[in-house]
């Protein structure tokens, strides 16, 4: 073994150089273990505030879906209650309107009574002012019944105006009782308005959550034919090399985030291959340079 300056010179210049690939292997691992370890909690961080949203809503649609129900319950118990009065308002209404063209009835028959008495009182008269000349005294007892008779007709006339001004009032209750039902279907209507609007509120949250659902990793339907990765893989995939994480370690990284996330669920149905992600770096290097060159023109 020859101890030459150059053998030496070789010797050290290997030590150093197997020196300096020790010292880039353990930065690149402390990188690698930071950069991991800023993941993991920020992939805890957006779990907790995932959490907590969709218990947020959660709530939020049991709360309106519970007040839709009691709002309904409280429509079809006003329904049927005024339902029960109308009906029970519109026989006490008919019951006296019979009433009412009964005792009609009984006056205008006592009216068309009176109406012939008038006209024998009439004949009576003009017999009793024939035989006046001869029978003074019962031309006197004939003026005495005619009194009476008037007096009579007289207030035959007031109850007739009497019974006109009940008819008057019933006419008016008639008519209060039609703008109170009209009243209870405007009320009805907007009540059902109410819960119109709730039931859309509630659909809106429905489709919300549903938005919310994670989006699991797999090859998607081409517009023109075939199958290809979606476009939020390719970006986190872009993302993640952009932070140095090479394309060996991407499916670690992938999976871990995706588990992370979502440990109840399997998001992860299939992943492309390493050569997937060695040809993205060099789309992501690609995409850096143009930046550069767009930012210094």
């Amino acid at each position: 073994m020859s101890f030459s300056p150059f053998n030496l010179f070789q010797q050290s210049e290997r030590r150093l150089f197997s020196l300096e690939k020790e010292t880039i292997k353990k930065r690149h691992e402390r990188e690698l273990a930071a950069v991991h370890k800023d993941h993991k909690y920020q992939i805890y961080d957006l779990n907790r505030a995932h959490s907590k949203t969709i218990k947020s809503l959660q709530d939020e649609v049991k709360m309106l879906t519970a007040l839709a129900e009691k709002r309904k319950q409280e429509l079809e118990d006003f329904k049927v209650s005024r339902n029960k009065a109308m009906s029970i308002v519109l026989k006490q209404h008919a019951a006296v309107i019979i009433q009412k063209n009964a005792e009609i009835k009984t006056r205008t028959e006592e009216v068309c009574a009176y109406h012939d008495m008038m006209h024998e009182m009439s004949a009576e008269v003009y017999s009793a002012n024939k035989e006046a000349r001869d029978h003074k005294r019962k031309s006197i007892q004939s003026q005495d019944t005619a009194t009476k008779r008037l007096q009579r007709e007289q207030a035959l006339r007031n109850t007739t105006a009497e019974l006109r001004e009940k008819l008057d009032a019933e006419k008016d209750l008639r008519k209060d009782l039609d703008d109170t039902i009209s009243v209870m279907y405007s009320s009805l209507a907007a009540n059902e308005d109410i819960i119109l609007r709730q039931r859309e509120l509630i659909e809106k949250l429905k489709t919300r959550l549903i938005q919310m659902r994670p989006r699991t990793i797999e090859m998607i339907p081409r517009a023109q034919g075939g199958l290809t990765w979606p476009t939020f893989f390719i970006e986190m995939s872009l993302e993640l090399l952009a932070n140095r994480v090479p394309p060996s370690c991407m499916h670690h990284a992938i999976i871990v985030v995706a588990s992370a996330l979502f440990p109840q669920q399997k998001l992860v149905k299939k992943l492309p291959t390493t050569r997937f992600f060695c040809n993205l770096r060099t789309v992501l290097l690609v995409v850096t340079k143009s930046f550069a060159a767009y930012q210094v023109v």
